[in-house]
């Protein structure tokens, strides 16, 4: 089986004035597609999870970009797109791929799209 992973992770506190953008990404952690380190980082579960399983069920795991950053406020515009275009840019490089996995995009992210 062919699998997918990787993820786009913050906590969006509404009330909260510092809006994270990329260096915020950065500070806390991103990585491009193959380069999460060998150990769980808080963030990073659905790409841990994928590794664990698949390498039990012997898949053919792609990893794609991984990035985290600290709770804050509203994700910025330009912060949210750019992950976010890496993380599915990522995915269509690697299909076809059979897994239900879904790529760890956290949809409660607040960015300034929504205001």
């Amino acid at each position: 089986m062919r699998a997918f992973s990787g993820a786009l992770a913050t906590e969006t506190n509404t009330f909260a004035p510092m809006p994270p953008g990329l260096a915020s990404f950065g500070d806390r952690g991103c990585f491009p597609a193959g380069q999460h380190p060998d150990h769980m980082l808080y963030f990073s579960g659905p790409l841990w999870a994928a590794r664990l399983s698949g390498a039990e069920r012997g898949w053919d795991l792609v990893e794609g970009m991984v990035a985290g950053a600290q709770p804050s406020g509203t994700t910025t515009r330009h912060a949210y797109e750019t992950l976010r275009d890496e993380l599915l840019n990522d995915l269509r490089q690697a299909l076809p791929v059979d897994s239900g996995r879904r790529p760890g995009i956290d949809t409660l992210i607040v960015n300034d799209i929504v205001t």
